[in-house]
């Protein structure tokens, strides 16, 4: 086995999530890949309504995101400077919320939803531009012709997340769910320990608990159900875990916040009635 120095090689720790319409394929399938044909329609719709991947974390510049088709990647490098550390954890909750979002849309138009899955591992940059490489057309305006996004280059968070996805049920990876990679809390883990925090893990019931802490606060609560499944499968060997539901602090601050605008905004009006008296 090759010993990798890091004076050599650099390897980053990172997270990744993929998520996958599921059914998708099936109307391109019928209609002989034919967009022009009607049965495509369906697919049309199904994705218009779905808008754009990731609503929640638009706002949060932490981790790059990458749509192809009806896919969606996103990365998140684990990170050195413990300052970022509250941005890392508010983006990773902010990916599991928006998978919610996502199979929630789909789902109440009568499609069959979303199947997710975040993994965790080393990435490897051998390409340093940010984006690709862009030519000037005859029109003048530049045009990207060579696509390499840094973040998922050898990327094994990414293969993994999207390795376990696609295995789909003979697998044990079925339906519109969201599995996590058991080791994503180990890695969690051992960063929080840097920041005067923890992750922890308790069965309750029917479901797995885990807590995850920063600063020596409560950050969130992400349940999952007790059945785990365990993957063997192009070398991954690890257990899944279902998603169930997540409670966490930047949650519990954005209802309270909008509570006190709403508050805010009844006194207005209230105030206003008054002075018209």
């Amino acid at each position: 086995m090759v010993d990798i120095h890091e004076d050599c090689i650099k390897l980053i720790p990172t997270i990744c999530c993929w998520y996958d319409l599921l059914g998708y394929g099936a109307p391109f399938v019928e209609s002989s890949w034919n967009l022009r044909d009607p049965k495509c329609i369906t697919n049309f719709q199904r994705i218009d309504k779905i808008g754009a991947w990731h609503w929640g974390v638009l706002s949060l510049p932490f981790g790059p995101r990458m749509v192809l088709n009806d896919g969606m990647a996103a990365c998140m490098d684990i990170p050195d400077n413990l300052n970022d550390v509250y941005l890392f954890l508010t983006y990773f909750e902010s990916i599991i919320n928006d998978y919610d979002h996502i199979r929630g849309i789909d789902q109440a138009s009568g499609y069959p939803g979303v199947r997710g899955v975040i993994s965790c591992g080393d990435r490897y940059e051998y390409e340093y531009s940010d984006t690709g490489i862009s030519i000037t057309s005859s029109a003048e305006r530049p045009k990207t012709v060579f696509y390499h996004p840094r973040e998922f280059q050898m990327n094994t968070a990414f293969s993994k997340a999207f390795i376990i996805e696609e295995s789909g049920s003979k697998a044990g990876v079925s339906g519109s769910n969201l599995y996590v990679d058991q080791n994503v809390f180990s890695m969690l883990d051992s960063l929080l320990k840097k920041c005067d925090g923890s992750v922890s893990s308790k069965t309750d019931n029917d479901r797995i608990v885990y807590t995850l802490t920063y600063n020596n606060e409560w950050f969130a609560t992400i349940s999952f159900f007790k059945e785990t499944v365990s993957y063997n499968f192009k070398g991954i060997q690890t257990v899944l875990l279902r998603f169930d539901e997540i409670h966490s602090l930047p949650e519990e601050l954005a209802n309270e916040a909008a509570y006190l605008e709403g508050r805010r905004i009844a006194q207005m009006e209230q105030d206003m009635e008054d002075e018209d008296y």
